[in-house]
């Protein structure tokens, strides 16, 4: 599954080339953030901290102040779980997450949108190896219209959340609440 497939939906592209830069990335930390369960899967399984890392990440983005976000980008660099050392499901999920996070990141220093794509790609990894994890034939057209509805639904969602909350954490986190994975 890529980008493509998510986001130039005919029911979501429009409403998401209708948002503002501060809409578009909290649509995206809330798409993120959906898969935090797998981190703190992570974070049980090996005694790790990455929720943590995680949260700070996608404040500064949603803060959107480059000095803070180079410094959590250079620790996300730092702390993507290798699955040579960290070889259980959970590494990889984590991997994944920590990667699109990173994408995030260099998306919010550079404004190159291939970040972006390339962020929503590694969450969609996760939902391919979730989904296959299932089952070995899942329908990826299925799960590709399910995806495209969360996304749709969050974008949705932005009009509920006050303006002056877009440097919170709970606001990520109300979005993505009904679509956890």
């Amino acid at each position: 599954m890529q980008w493509c497939l998510i986001f130039e939906d005919a029911t979501v592209q429009p409403l998401f080339q209708k948002l503002d830069g501060k809409q578009k990335v909290l649509v995206l930390s809330a798409y993120i953030y959906r898969q935090a369960r797998l981190i703190k899967d992570f974070d049980r399984y090996y005694g790790e901290d990455l929720f943590g890392l995680l949260v700070r990440g996608l404040t500064s983005v949603i803060l959107g102040e480059n000095n803070t976000i180079k410094n959590v980008e250079q620790e996300v660099l730092n702390n993507i779980p290798d699955t040579d050392e960290f070889s259980e499901q959970e590494g990889a999920y984590a991997q994944n997450i920590m990667i699109a996070l990173d994408y995030l990141l260099l998306y919010m220093l550079s404004g190159d949108v291939s970040d972006m794509q390339r962020s929503v790609d590694m969450c969609l990894q996760n939902i391919d190896l979730l989904c296959y994890e299932v089952d070995e034939a899942y329908d990826e057209n299925k799960v590709v219209e399910q995806e495209a509805s969360v996304v749709f639904n969050i974008i949705n969602s932005i009009g509920d959340v006050s303006v002056g909350l877009y440097s919170d954490i709970v606001s990520i986190q109300g979005l993505a609440r009904k679509y956890m994975i």
